[in-house]
């Protein structure tokens, strides 16, 4: 938990973060060609790692633990039994004694620990305000932190130096039946166990006054509910005897790592029962997490450096911010795509250089790659067409009118009417005279669009606009021919105009289709 904190404020100019972009260059290029001889290497190791394995899956034999077999010798054997010692691990300084495989002792103090946070924020004029926050909380820790280094030391001393060190005990003879396990398989047994002090015994002489008996270990402070900084604690663990398999060159009585054809070598061991199939399948899968790992591992570190030397672009674009963002983001994704394209084709030659056919076939992985992401990029380029609103039936006149979007399809013409006496509808030709008001044309306009005369209502309706540029009743009218006519987008920006004049028919088509005004 944090305990205190505080913040610090720094500002850089244009000038000196260009300085400080150009000095990155230089471990940018040290990090992008550093990992070509990662990955390649990588890649060997990995294909060694895995050919040797599989050797070792075609050699490899039972053995009995119970007795040395000499016919053996030198062979690549799997065993399984229990790893046992007679042999009593002691430590000196705490007084603490078991029989056991492995003895560990830990050691932790409670210090201060520093937390660092940093936020920057681009000025205008490329200029750049970093904000910096430190925290301070107290943990136990195995290792020394040491607050020298700290920003604000005062009042987070920790101590100069642990008290004891932590350390581990191994049994120098562990058995396996009729075998004996070497030093480097004694320490692949990992199944550590708490171990429980002797209540009963007096607390070592090493923690002095303020020493104690504390869950299952020592305490060296005032109140282990309350500690202060410098206050100790001391537990232990301990592996038992129990079973084990291994898979190893028989070397006499004990074993050695087997050495395969292909230059690889092979010592396995895994606590409790296993089979060789088992164990094999185990090794396969570590090998493919490490490969995977320092592929990852490679990757990153030519798209840190990468990004390192495309970094001066964005600084100097940074003079105007939301350029320098945009330009930021590019060249990130240009590092991203570089870093992966470069790490396949490193991948690649390995494998050509080890496995031809698995080598091309990744190199092509890494170019459909860079492919596929500049297609996209030109793709998302492009502006997208606007789409079509679904059908709406709007009514003007009290005439059926197609949606907007949809062309218009012919059908029977109307049943012929009654005959209207020639005073009853002005004349809508473009060479009578024009009728006086708005209204007039918009009546006009009716008449003709009911008449199927549709260029004559549009010319009637845009007449009443030029009288009247606020009546929404012509503007909607006008939509409605040019929608007739086919004319979408002409017809959308007229029923905008007459929504936003409060015509209630254009909006309840605008808000039908989706469309804001």
């Amino acid at each position: 938990m944090s305990e205190d904190s505080f913040t610090e404020v720094s500002h850089a100019s244009w000038g000196g973060r260009i300085k400080t972009s150009f000095k990155g260059l230089f471990f940018g290029l040290i990090l992008f060609l550093g990992a070509f001889p990662l990955l390649f290497w990588n890649e060997g190791r990995a294909i060694k790692r895995y050919q040797t394995l599989k050797e070792g899956e075609g050699v490899v034999i039972s053995a009995s633990p119970d007795r040395v077999d000499p016919a053996n010798q030198g062979r690549l054997v799997h065993l399984s039994g229990t790893a046992d010692t007679r042999q009593t691990l002691t430590d000196d300084a705490f007084a603490v004694s078991i029989t056991a495989l492995r003895l560990k002792r830990t050691v932790e103090m409670y210090q201060w620990k520093e937390n660092k946070s940093t936020r920057t924020e681009k000025k205008a004029g490329g200029g750049e305000k970093k904000v910096t926050t430190y925290s301070y909380s107290r943990v136990w820790s195995s290792s020394l932190i040491r607050s020298s280094g700290f920003k604000r030391r005062s009042g987070h001393e920790n101590p100069g130096s642990m008290p004891f060190p932590s350390q581990t005990r191994n049994a120098t003879l562990v058995t396996v039946g009729a075998f004996r396990l070497s030093p480097a398989l004694i320490q692949e047994i990992d199944n550590w166990k708490p171990v429980a002090v002797d209540s009963s015994s007096p607390v070592p002489a090493a923690l002095g006054s303020r020493g104690m008996i504390h869950g299952d270990g020592y305490y060296r402070g005032d109140d282990p509910g309350n500690p202060a900084i410098g206050d100790v604690r001391i537990t232990f663990k301990a592996v038992y005897p129990g079973p084990v398999s291994l898979i190893a060159a028989q070397q006499g009585s004990s074993f050695a790592p087997y050495a395969t054809k292909t230059g690889g070598t092979i010592s396995l061991l895994q606590t409790g029962i296993h089979s060789a199939v088992d164990m094999f399948k185990t090794a396969h899968f570590h090998n493919r997490l490490l490969t995977w790992g320092l592929r990852a591992g490679g990757v990153l570190m030519m798209f840190i450096g990468l990004t390192l030397l495309l970094k001066p672009l964005s600084v100097f674009a940074d003079v105007i911010p939301f350029v320098g963002n945009i330009v930021q983001a590019g060249t990130g994704l240009i590092a991203f795509v570089l870093a992966l394209f470069f790490g396949f084709m490193v991948m690649g030659v390995a494998w050509i250089f080890y496995r031809p056919v698995l080598g091309f076939s990744l190199m092509g992985v890494g170019t459909a790659l860079v492919v596929w992401v500049i297609w996209r990029r030109k793709k998302a380029s492009k502006p997208a067409k606007a789409p079509l609103p679904p059908p709406v039936q709007p009514v003007v006149g009290g005439a059926s009118i197609p949606a907007v979007g949809k062309s218009p399809v012919p059908g029977p013409p109307p049943p012929p009417g009654p005959p209207r006496a020639p005073s009853a509808m002005p004349n809508p030709a473009p060479s009578d005279p024009p009728p006086p008001t708005a209204d007039a044309w918009i009546k006009t306009g009716k008449q003709a669009y009911v008449a199927g005369r549709f260029d004559d209502a549009a010319e009637a309706f845009e007449k009443a606009i030029q009288l009247d540029s606020q009546n929404g009743s012509a503007l909607y009218n006008l939509g409605v021919v040019r929608n007739k006519n086919g004319d979408t987008a002409g017809a959308i920006e007229v029923f905008k105009q007459a929504a936003r004049l409060g015509h209630q028919r254009a909006t309840k088509l605008l808000s039908s289709q989706g469309l804001d005004w």
